[in-house]
């Protein structure tokens, strides 16, 4: 229970803006929809101070009640957008800092492959440089040869 206002004095449940809705009786109390039409025999009589209930089936909202729910669920809504805010903006932190990480893994990765291009590079051409001196070298015999 929210707090006795907050709540239907007959079934002591918490008012709310879907089912128990808070109905203001000529008197100014308040009930849920629920007890005021109590199963289908809707009270004749407001239930603290026994004053007559003038067409139940008309007894208007109670504004100030729903008001009050509303103000507490615009309150609530703010407090999760705040909460969704503060998560954004730690996501956001994280992101930024793996993408500070896989720059710079990725900086070290290109260092390596640099160097392994370079040693790569350096194996073919002197594979390339022996396979020349091989080549020439049978040219060299074959033309001696003949």
């Amino acid at each position: 229970m929210a707090s006795e206002y907050a709540a239907c004095p007959i079934c002591m449940e918490d008012y709310d803006l879907d089912i128990r809705i808070p109905k203001s009786l000529d008197c100014r109390h308040s009930l849920c929809k629920l007890c005021l039409m109590n199963k289908g025999q809707p009270l004749r009589s407001c239930p603290i101070c026994r004053q007559p209930v003038n067409n139940p089936d008309n007894v208007p909202n109670d504004l100030t009640m729903i008001e009050y729910f509303n103000h507490k669920e615009r309150k609530k809504r703010l407090k999760e957008q705040e909460t969704l805010r503060k998560k954004l903006r730690d996501l956001a932190d994280r992101v930024r800092v793996e993408l500070v990480q896989t720059e710079k893994s990725q900086q070290d990765h290109n260092l390596v492959l640099g160097g392994r291009e370079k040693l790569f590079r350096q194996y073919c051409k002197s594979l390339f440089e022996t396979c020349l001196e091989q080549c020439s070298l049978k040219d060299a015999l074959r033309h001696a040869g003949q």
